[in-house]
């Protein structure tokens, strides 16, 4: 007899990938909360990448592109028909724009910060969990009488502050001076929790959250004689879990600095779209955050390939390669381009694993199609990925850096429209309009020209 069937109120175990997102978390709570009368006492666990599986059915937005829009936490709610619980759908609102378009992720925000945790947990990957789960069931039971909780607790925000400064101190320990990450975090804390305190915490960032939480235990604690004081160091303790992250992140981004790069691992693509210059990087490098590094440190850089080497061990990783696109690209006929990029990489894939060709949906869906299994297309972050943390024992692509940068040419540039519209009729897709570039005409007989072009570079 399953152990498990004299159980009665025990649900499904939930079984996630090994680097789980927001999302992720969310509906494995969702599932262990509400899930019960739904599944049971014997319902399987079924492992799977990057799906949150729950017993016999699994929730997955990316095998659907009528999914797109959704993520694991809101098709688990859907499902379970608690997607309009007050203390549910403002989180799920929050959670979904995490999940599919890469927003609420920016310093000391909690979809930030979630995916920052495992470094400091390690292989401890309950705690990350764990801490999580702590501010959904204080939001869940909080939100919908918010207001009689701020009432009846008032000195929450000043509160907060303070635990704030404790946390920070708890977090870096007791030393004289601390380290440039350190200092950077701190100063991110004093300009955007500090600065101003008549003025309310963003919504889901950290000050917010940790209110929740303190709310929360005060009043279960509220007859209990310490329960202020229990109150307070689960607050401070929280903070600084989430402070450890933000300075190991830090400390990953300085290391990836230009110092990391050398002559000979790094080709640029520079091109043309509508016409407007786009500088597109292809690099070899294993630090881990080297795609970030190179959009902060130049606001030209539109798209950043990395591939790690063999021999790499992030965790995630090796010998593998991921494109990522900078958030901020405000060109619309970017965006449509990296449609091309991708379905040029997959086709080449197919080709040099002797798979047949893919229609041109199968190119450009979320999901990977066949003979191109190792790629996993992120709609939402216009992302192309050849394994990543949710996905780590992926194979490594076969197509060559020379490749790959010849399909950031032909995919982006102006100049190969007819190209990309003879590829894409050739799988069955729609064709593109001409760009609207406008060519510059020189006089090569002006001998002003030279100097002036030069000057304005």
């Amino acid at each position: 007899m399953d152990p498990r069937s004299v159980l009665s109120n025990r649900p499904a175990d939930v079984v996630s990938h090994p680097w789980e997102h927001l999302s992720d978390i969310l509906a494995g709570f969702i599932v262990r909360r509400y899930g019960c009368r739904k599944y049971g006492t014997h319902a399987v666990p079924v492992s799977g990448q990057r799906t949150v599986f729950v017993g016999r059915g699994g929730y997955d937005e990316h095998r659907d592109p009528a999914l797109a829009k959704e993520c694991e936490a809101t098709l688990a709610a859907a499902d379970l028909g608690v997607e309009k619980e007050r203390g549910l759908a403002p989180f799920l609102r929050y959670t979904r724009l995490v999940d599919t378009a890469g927003l609420g992720k920016t310093f000391g925000m909690l979809g930030r910060v979630v995916e920052l945790l495992p470094r400091v947990h390690q292989d401890s990957s309950w705690r990350t969990r764990q801490w999580a789960e702590l501010f959904f069931e204080a939001f869940v039971a909080v939100y919908p009488r918010r207001m009689a909780y701020r009432r009846a607790y008032p000195d929450s925000h000043r509160e907060m502050r303070r635990a704030l400064k404790h946390a920070f101190e708890r977090a870096v320990g007791q030393k004289h001076r601390i380290d440039n990450a350190e200092r950077y975090v701190r100063s991110k804390i004093q300009r955007l929790f500090l600065a101003e305190p008549r003025l309310p915490f963003p919504a889901f960032s950290l000050l917010y959250c940790a209110e929740v939480i303190a709310l929360h235990l005060r009043h279960r604690f509220r007859r209990h004689r310490q329960g202020r004081n229990i109150a307070r160091r689960a607050v401070i303790e929280w903070l600084a879990d989430a402070i450890r992250a933000e300075i190991g992140r830090q400390r990953i981004f300085i290391k990836a600095g230009p110092a990391s790069l050398s002559f000979g691992n790094f080709e640029e693509a520079c091109v043309l779209i509508d016409g407007e210059e786009f500088l597109l990087l292809l690099v070899e490098s294993d630090e881990e955050a080297i795609h970030s590094r190179l959009f902060a440190d130049s606001r030209s850089v539109a798209m950043v390939v990395a591939r790690r080497s063999p021999r790499a061990n992030l965790g995630h990783t090796r010998g593998q390669v991921q494109a990522l696109t900078r958030r901020s690209v405000p060109s619309a006929g970017f965006v449509e381009r990296f449609d091309d990029f991708t379905a040029l990489v997959r086709a080449l894939e197919q080709d040099l694993r002797g798979e047949q060709k893919s229609t041109w949906s199968e190119l450009v869906a979320q999901s990977e199609p066949p003979g191109a299994k190792i790629w996993f297309y992120h709609h939402g972050l216009r992302a192309l990925f050849n394994g990543a943390r949710s996905a780590p024992d992926m194979e490594p692509t076969l197509v060559l850096n020379k490749q790959i940068v010849e399909c950031m040419r032909l995919a982006f540039d102006d100049e190969h429209w007819r190209y990309r519209n003879e590829f894409r009729a050739s799988c069955g897709g729609e064709p593109l309009p001409e760009p609207q570039f406008r060519e510059e005409w020189v006089n090569p007989d002006d001998d002003d020209n030279e100097e002036g072009i030069e000057g304005t570079k």
